[in-house]
């Protein structure tokens, strides 16, 4: 019993906390809401399997079985699917964003499993006793028992305070990192971009029609350059003509 009802009440608690936070978070887009409920649901759903566990344990020499389907039992272990949900949505979607949002959403439609789980001993007919500490008479159990009831249950919630604020600064600095691995990512891009610009602008209609350019011009001077070249022997041969013309002329003269 000092293990089983503090676990029983720290996993209450704990949904109870993720459904704040999802509020928090679908509202408000607050980066601390979503990474509170992100690191309560593993701790929520280790109380909440603890008590399944320790209720088990506990029913068989009280009932006689390990097991039944009452009103109770199903809806915890209905809290441990829930958890084990939000678990499987964080980590199945890559973009934190839309894991925050789905996850946000099963949270808050989820929480209505938390009531039936406090009133399920008054509404239906269930092997649990009816509620015997927070009740409108006063405690029905025994100082004896009492006491030390709430010493656990202090150590329970001082414990799940201590994991929760852990998880979420691991979770603060996972985020951290992730960001500076962006950004650097970005940067290492931002620095490619100008050879990236500059081979663009090399293959632009625009550099293709200048190189076009220069290649005929480049032609152009080597015909200019054989031109020149064969000056010298076109005017040899002109002058070899009119020689040739002159002493023609000479014998005929003579």
């Amino acid at each position: 019993m000092f293990v089983h009802v503090p676990a029983a009440w720290l996993a209450m608690f704990g949904y109870t906390l993720i459904a704040i936070a999802s509020i928090g978070s679908l509202i408000w887009r607050h980066p601390l809401a979503d990474v509170a409920a992100k690191t309560a649901a593993p701790i929520g759903a280790t109380f909440c399997f603890l008590a399944l566990v320790t209720g088990s344990l506990w029913g068989k020499p009280m009932w006689g079985t390990y097991w039944v389907w009452d009103a109770r039992l199903t809806s915890m272990l209905v809290l441990f699917l829930l958890y084990l949900g939000l678990i499987a949505l964080w980590q199945s979607i890559e973009e934190p964003g839309r894991a925050g949002r789905a996850a946000a959403i099963l949270a808050i439609v989820g929480f209505i499993n938390v009531p039936i789980i406090k009133f399920s001993v008054e509404w239906w007919n269930t092997l649990h006793q009816p509620a015997s500490i927070f009740r409108m008479g006063g405690p029905t159990i025994d100082p004896s028992l009492l006491t030390p009831l709430f010493v656990m249950a202090a150590g329970f919630t001082l414990l799940f305070v201590l994991l929760h604020l852990i998880a979420m600064r691991a979770e603060i600095l996972r985020r951290r990192v992730q960001a500076l691995r962006q950004s650097a990512c970005r940067a290492r891009r931002f620095r490619l971009r100008p050879n990236t610009a500059a081979h663009a602008r090399s293959r632009s209609p625009r550099g293709i029609h200048l190189g076009g350019l220069c290649r005929d011009l480049h032609r152009r001077r080597g015909a200019h350059r054989v031109h020149r070249a064969g000056r010298p022997e076109a005017a040899a041969a002109a002058r070899r003509s009119r020689a040739t013309g002159h002493q023609a002329a000479l014998r005929q003269a003579g």
